[in-house]
């Protein structure tokens, strides 16, 4: 039972249970194997070459006898159980403490298909035993990336491994690194690091050329790297650490770079754990606010909100159950605030802190004027930059604020999004208020039944906004919340747990939880104004084309920097739809096949021409593409004939 303010990961009804007839009916197992209220979680593996062999990894969280100056309450923890009849009985096979319970995160086991002496056991590490589980072995050994990666240990926190049934020496892991695969039963490991399934919690983006995309993630620390296609497979890796731990990763969250000073990183860990990062020299700083001696302690949430001033790039607002306000970059710190939570009573308390801030935004508009948000349901306004609190969350359902956002367009519009899924709501919650959260008007309400995370508006036009949730999802609206419509095509199925927009761009950047960063093109929503709408056919600017890099003299290219052709369209209605692509002598050299949907399309040129004989083309081991230059676009819509200019850059070499 796992809530906001606590986790309950044992119970009385926790055990292992068989059937025999295909799940109508089960027994519980209990002969040789615990029982009461703290078992935990139970990984389960059968012997493909003798099935009576059955193990059992158990979590178990029975207190042990506390040894002097001991913090913390230590449990007996991971524990291996094996039954030699189909689990009818069993016997706990380790002897001393395996590995410390982690409960709701992982533990599991396998059994080597070709020996059922040979088990592996999935903790923290990756332990493995050859005598049936009387003696562990910690895997790890030398660990090679195909990207360049600062650590050779094997990552910590091990959800999942497969073991090749036609070569029990090959493995496959899954834990919080990524994937890892083995040749030789875990004594070296190959890990797969091109692979786009980073956890974000957050994302940002700077000003620079190319801008930069800047995150959080869970267990692989904070990270930067390029927003374009620039980087060619094979070679060091673009992005870069802020921080890693010195087992390969680490949690982290909100990181933001000073809009003044590109070195200047700030970063988090679990619960605030605060710093700031001079990227040139290598140095950080702890910079966490804490209370004043013979104060309360203060609640951080897991992923404690702070934020940069858009006023001023020296002035700090971080968010514990209050808010404090630096105007020396965290070097010193004063409270702004009382307890902006509901100062959570014994029912809302567990063990994990709870009745703290998870969301801050400060008006772009006007100093001072700023918002926050907390996990217990609470939203808070002050207009005198924390002289004066106000509560608004009057008319809001008692949620966890998952963002709240103040207009960058109209002083008094601020925007609040809520998530229920800790309760198993996974109603859609989103709000706008015009008179600084006075009242409040719901405009999620054509979404479908999702959590939402994050909520954003678009920097040049008040009535675009953009949302992201927790089920897979990116919407846009055009008319500030009464409609939206799914930006999702292409996009996996997964978590969407923080959205920017850059300013100058015109992408929209979402973190995901699981499946890396996206990045979209969101100019033709942005210039699609009625004027557009109302037209039978309209042609979108084009965004430049790049070709892509050779590898070496007479190689492949390296398609991977390629920046092709996206060519967007409306259309006010169905119609036939023709796209040419012409060369600066008019003759057509390749056509495409668009879409002719009602609203906006769109077409991808690949830089190939229709032939890879001849004209304007550039040949690679047999694939042709065009020369850089200028092209002319022509879709023929319906009756609407229309034109547009199509530039391809030369490729930039490495370096340049």
């Amino acid at each position: 039972d796992r809530k906001a303010w606590n986790n309950v990961v044992c119970g009385e009804g926790s055990g292992i249970y068989k059937t025999t007839d295909a799940g109508r009916t089960w027994k519980k197992l209990t002969n040789g194997f615990p029982t009461g209220k703290y078992i935990g979680r139970i990984g389960l593996d059968v012997s493909v070459t003798n099935p009576n062999v059955v193990y059992a990894v158990l979590d178990n969280q029975t207190p042990l006898p506390r040894k002097k100056k001991e913090r913390r309450q230590r449990r007996a923890g991971g524990e291996i159980y094996r039954s030699d009849d189909k689990g009818e009985t069993w016997k706990k096979i380790n002897e001393g403490e395996l590995y410390a319970g982690i409960n709701y995160s992982f533990g599991d086991i396998r059994v080597s298909p070709e020996d059922e002496n040979r088990i592996y056991v999935l903790g923290v590490n990756l332990v493995t035993s050859e005598d049936g589980g009387k003696t562990y072995k910690r895997l790890g050994g030398t660990v090679v990336h195909l990207y360049h990666h600062s650590t050779r240990a094997l990552h910590l926190d091990q959800h999942d491994l497969w073991i090749d049934p036609l070569n029990s020496r090959r493995l496959l892991l899954g834990n919080d690194g990524g994937f890892f695969m083995s040749y030789d039963r875990g004594e070296t490991w190959l890990h797969i690091n091109n692979l786009p399934i980073a956890e974000f919690y957050a994302i940002s983006v700077d000003m620079k050329t190319p801008y930069s995309i800047y995150g959080g993630t869970q267990d692989d620390a904070a990270l930067y790297g390029p927003g374009n296609q620039e980087q060619e497979d094979g070679i060091e890796d673009p992005w870069k650490l802020v921080w890693i731990d010195l087992w390969g990763g680490g949690d982290s969250y909100f990181t933001l770079v000073d809009p003044t000073d590109p070195n200047t990183i700030y970063y988090e860990q679990q619960f605030g754990y605060f710093r700031r990062k001079n990227m040139k020299t290598g140095q950080s700083k702890h910079i966490q606010p804490r209370a004043k001696k013979g104060e309360p302690p203060l609640r951080y949430n897991w992923m404690t909100p702070f934020i940069i001033s858009h006023h001023n790039p020296f002035t700090l607002y971080y968010g514990a159950n209050k808010l404090f306000k630096s105007v020396n970059r965290g070097d010193s710190w004063a409270c702004i605030s009382p307890d902006l939570s509901t100062n959570p009573g014994p029912e809302r308390q567990g063990n994990v802190p709870y009745g703290a801030l998870t969301t801050i935004s400060e008006s772009p508009l006007r100093p001072g004027l700023i918002y926050v948000g907390t996990d217990d349901g609470n939203v808070h306004v002050t207009r005198d930059d924390g002289v004066d609190w106000t509560k608004i969350n009057t008319g809001l359902p008692d949620k966890w604020i998952s963002r709240v956002v103040a207009s960058s367009h109209e002083l008094g519009t601020v925007y609040v999004t809520l998530t229920g899924y800790r309760e198993d709501d996974f109603n859609t919650y989103i709000y706008r208020s015009t008179d600084f959260g006075q009242t409040w008007n719901p405009i999620g309400e054509n979404l479908p039944s999702e959590s939402v995370n994050v909520i954003r508006e678009d920097p040049h036009h008040k009535n675009i906004l953009y949302a992201g949730t927790d089920q897979g999802g990116v919407y846009v609206s055009l008319d500030t919340g009464k409609t939206w419509y799914s930006l999702c095509s292409d996009l996996p199925t997964t978590a969407v747990h923080d959205i920017a927009v850059h300013p100058r761009d015109s992408e929209l950047v979402i973190g995901t939880h699981g499946r890396s960063a996206f990045i979209l093109d969101i100019a033709p929503i942005q210039e699609r104004d009625e004027e557009i709408q109302k037209k039978e056919a309209h042609l979108f600017e084009i965004r430049p084309a790049v070709l892509p890099r050779s590898r070496d003299y007479g190689g492949d290219w390296a398609w991977e920097t390629r920046q092709e052709a996206v060519i967007h369209y409306s259309l006010r209605e169905t119609c036939p739809v023709e796209i040419s692509i012409l060369d600066d002598s008019g003759k057509i050299i390749r056509e495409l096949i668009g879409t002719n949907d009602p609203g906006v399309n769109r077409a991808v040129w690949d830089l190939s021409p229709k032939t890879e004989e001849g004209g304007q083309a550039v040949f690679r081991r047999g694939i042709a593409l065009v020369k850089p230059g200028n092209y002319t676009v022509v879709i023929q819509a319906g009756k609407t004939k229309l034109e547009g200019k199509i530039q391809v850059k030369p490729s930039r070499q490495a370096g340049d």
